[in-house]
């Protein structure tokens, strides 16, 4: 079976389906938080501007430690 019969096949059967709502379901703490910071950047402009930039320092900061101990 090539790539389009199977592809052909996964949306008749809706597991396109099944697999983005796996994936919604495993992120969606994260979604949630992404659109709680675009909520706040609408609401109140410098407050999201200014949490996006501690948010931003810390994932810098958390990623230049973590490789060294993976090695």
């Amino acid at each position: 079976m090539n790539g389009k019969q199977q592809e052909k096949e996964s949306l008749q059967n809706g597991s396109i389906g099944k697999r983005v709502k796996n994936i919604m379901k495993r992120y969606r703490y994260f979604l949630a938080f992404i659109i709680l910071y675009l909520i706040l950047a609408f609401v109140s402009p410098e407050l999201g501007r200014r949490s996006m930039e501690i948010t931003w320092g810390s994932m810098v900061d958390m990623l230049s430690v973590i490789p060294p101990i993976f090695i």
